[in-house]
């Protein structure tokens, strides 16, 4: 069963990255008129990308690499939170002082 699970994961986000791009850019987008549609799809292209990398690594058992491409993704969800949080205070300038 543990096994299952990865494989599962590593299946649908190999098999449908653009319908999971497409919902969330266009959900992200209508909720945050700062963010636009195509600047949010970018994003999360690139976070399936290195998430797929990051997952191949792991189901082939490469754990040099494994650890080498989380490092990847987690720089970048550290620079798409920025990006996301810059949309949040732009949003609601008054909460945030800004």
């Amino acid at each position: 069963m543990t096994a299952l699970v990865p494989a599962v994961i590593l299946i649908s986000v190999l098999a449908a990255p653009t319908v999971a791009r497409t919902t969330l850019a266009q959900a992200q987008a209508r909720a945050n008129p700062h963010g636009t549609e195509q600047d949010l799809g970018d994003l999360l292209d690139r976070h399936l990308s290195t998430t797929r990398d990051e997952l191949v690594a792991r189901h082939a058992k490469d754990y040099t690499a494994d650890v080498a491409a989380w490092d990847v993704v987690y720089d970048h969800i550290l620079m798409m939170f920025g990006a996301l949080s810059q949309g949040v205070i732009a949003r609601f300038p008054e909460t945030f002082g800004a």
